[in-house]
């Protein structure tokens, strides 16, 4: 696809990534130290934030997956993406804003004090995780573009190579040689 739009494409990536170099580590990692910053800042911080939680299966993985996200242990992107996911679910709705209403019922709570302390918890997460959640998208553009831009240097010269080899031009190659004639036309 982008061979076929290879007059666009190349000038469009470029353009995107203008001044842009972000590594999925590097990405991780401002996703993790986010994260870590908005579940330290809550009231009681992050074990307050887990004791005062429902009693759920679901809850259960996400105080999991919390713990080895505020632990210093090294956590796999695929760990950390799934944190996200489970937190995501829990303090935003399914268009990424922050909830409104929680997504537990009150009987899942061990006291009336325990679901207004949560109530609080994932009301002031919500602003949060939803700009981290948006920073790390947009680091993860940057990588898969650079990734996007790097197997379509290949695929280019590939495809210009096997034309070159049987003496081709196609659309495209008709297209640019046209506009090259076109801006040099004082010369004719």
């Amino acid at each position: 696809m982008l061979l076929d739009r290879r007059l666009v494409a190349w000038d469009a990536l470029h353009r995107f990534l203008r001044g842009r170099t972000v590594q999925r580590d590097e990405a991780c990692a401002r996703l993790r130290h986010a994260l870590q910053g908005a579940l330290s800042t809550l009231p009681g911080g992050f074990r307050g934030f887990i004791a005062r939680g429902p009693e759920a299966p679901a809850f259960t993985l996400l105080a999991h997956d919390l713990g080895r996200l505020m632990s210093a242990e090294p956590m796999p992107p695929a760990a950390l993406r799934g944190a996200l996911e489970r937190l995501r679910a829990l303090v935003l709705t399914d268009k990424d804003q922050p909830r409104q209403r929680l997504a537990h019922r009150k009987a899942d709570f061990r006291s009336a004090v325990d679901f207004d302390a949560h109530k609080a918890h994932v009301f002031a997460l919500g602003p949060a995780v939803q700009d981290a959640l948006a920073a790390y998208r947009r680091d993860i553009n940057v990588v898969l573009a650079h990734g996007a831009l790097e197997l379509f240097t290949i695929a280019r010269r590939e495809y210009r190579r096997t034309l070159d080899k049987h003496g081709l031009l196609d659309f495209s190659d008709v297209l640019e040689r046209a506009l090259a004639l076109l801006e040099h036309r004082d010369e004719f």
